[in-house]
């Protein structure tokens, strides 16, 4: 309770002990910490600051590691703040271990997951994270109740990889390739604003110009109860590429090049009403490569 870890090797720096790890966990190998501040640890190996242990009311800064887990490897984390935790692999704030009422602050990794890679958050805030050569610029997992801000990913997933979303909210999220805010995965209930893809899906894509790499994904991607507005891809799909929704709403949205891309549309249960003065369509979208 009340520890503190810093940098460099076993010496005091500022009134509290500093560790730089080669071996699995910069400060903690199979432990939990409590209201805790680690500050610039490191390892070589797996969990810049915590490896297999659980972190509760804690700060994470610049925590790193050189394999998974620029914070925690194998942990959970509840109410603690991870700001610029990076790591050369997978999980710039946390490997394989989920988050509630966490924040993650300009966490980022070369591959995947700039915050968090293979979990789940919940209640949490991404700020400024990426993915610099990979996928999922703050999470690759699902969320629900969480924010997204500026989440950047130099291929696909600009805020979310291969995970769905329930209630959360999507700001200025941008992926390189496709999926500004998700790709591979599913959103419901969710604010999807200002999002951008330079490829296909500048909000949600279910794959390279909505084709899913993997045949088990044809149908991966749906979006229920939604909110698209002013999301943009160069090529394809100003809100969906290769996505179903259901009840959404869209405003704004762009793809410049799109008339270059095949358009495909999908409808079912069509009802046409006529009156004196308008023709009303009233149909369901299942699919479209376009948006």
């Amino acid at each position: 309770t009340n520890c503190r870890c810093g940098d460099t090797k076993l010496k005091v720096v500022d009134e509290y002990t500093s560790y730089l790890g080669t071996g699995d966990g910069g400060a903690i190998f199979m432990g939990s910490a409590n209201n805790c501040t680690f500050k610039n640890c490191y390892t070589e190996n797996y969990g810049g600051a915590i490896d297999t242990g659980n972190a509760y009311d804690s700060t994470f800064i610049n925590c790193s590691s050189r394999k998974d887990g620029g914070g925690i490897s194998k942990g959970y984390a509840e109410r603690c703040i991870f700001r610029d935790c990076h790591t050369i692999s997978d999980g710039g704030g946390i490997d394989r271990g989920d988050a509630k009422d966490c924040e993650f602050i300009k966490c980022y990794s070369i591959k995947y997951g700039g915050a968090i890679n293979k979990g789940t958050a919940k209640n949490c805030k991404f700020t400024n994270c990426k993915s610099t050569t990979s996928c999922g610029g703050s999470l690759r997992g699902s969320a629900t109740n969480c924010t997204f801000t500026n989440s950047f990913a130099e291929k696909d997933g600009g805020a979310i990889y291969d995970g769905s979303a329930t209630k959360c909210t999507f700001t200025n999220c941008k992926a390189n390739r496709c999926g500004g805010a998700i790709y591979y995965g599913n959103a419901k209930n969710c604010v999807i604003t200002g999002n951008h893809a330079k490829s296909c899906g500048g909000a949600i894509s279910a794959g390279i110009y909505g084709i899913p790499e993997e045949k088990d994904n044809l149908h991966k991607c749906t979006a229920t109860n939604c909110k698209f507005t002013q999301n943009s891809a160069e090529m394809c799909g100003g809100a969906l590429c290769g996505a179903t929704q259901v009840s959404c709403t869209f405003k704004k949205n762009s793809a410049p090049k799109a008339n270059n891309i095949g358009h495909y549309l999908s409808l079912s249960k069509v009802t046409v009403k006529k009156s004196a003065s308008k023709l009303v369509l009233t149909a369901k979208l299942l699919r479209s490569y376009d948006g």
